[in-house]
């Protein structure tokens, strides 16, 4: 009987020692690590101007940027000082938009950053100014989002939060997270 358990354990070790090396041979081989080449532009643009027009012919933005770099396989443009003009469809709000850089995604899908400063250009609305460091802009749909800190401001008034939802032709702004309002009287 003392036999017999050697043996079966002889013939358990000896499987598990090839099902181990099978196993150790089947992984998978490491691919030797690259350097990760940024992809190369198919145009660069200088001083551009782009301007959309609705189907009556309308004029509802109009996009300028001191440089443009195009990528064409990832769908994307790269903007120094991007300026964008952006009019409500039902002309009632206007809005000027510039920052120190952006990105536009899918030809309508815009990232604003660093001293992104939207300006209201209706007159007598209550929120004249807008400015935050990162806002992204649909200009299909013409709203405006933020998740990080933005300042609104108005006449005699200055509200400070993190957040933000607009839709310019609803002519509404939500801000997400109140922090402080700042009351400021006229100067005469």
């Amino acid at each position: 009987m003392n036999r017999l358990r050697i043996l079966i354990t002889v013939i358990f070790l000896s499987i598990m020692g090839l099902m181990w090396q099978t196993l150790e041979n089947s992984k998978a081989p490491e691919v030797a690590s690259t350097p990760v080449t940024s992809a190369k532009p198919d145009f660069v643009a200088v001083n551009l101007t782009r301007t959309v027009y609705d189907a009556n012919g309308n004029k509802t933005q109009r996009l300028s940027a001191q440089k443009m770099t195009y990528y064409k396989a990832q769908d994307k443009a790269e903007f120094e000082s991007p300026l964008l003009v952006l009019q409500s469809s039902e002309n009632k709000a206007s809005w000027r938009i510039s920052s120190d850089s952006g990105i536009l995604y899918n030809n309508h899908r815009l990232l604003l950053e660093q001293n992104v400063n939207a300006i209201n250009l209706s007159v007598n609305d209550p929120i004249e100014q807008i400015t935050g460091e990162h806002i992204r802009i649909d200009t299909e749909q013409s709203t405006m989002m933020s998740d990080h800190p933005v300042n609104l401001l108005g006449d005699g008034i200055k509200i400070l939060g993190s957040g933000l939802t607009a839709d310019l032709n609803q002519e509404k702004i939500e801000l997400i997270k109140h922090a402080k309002t700042i009351y400021q009287r006229p100067s005469k």
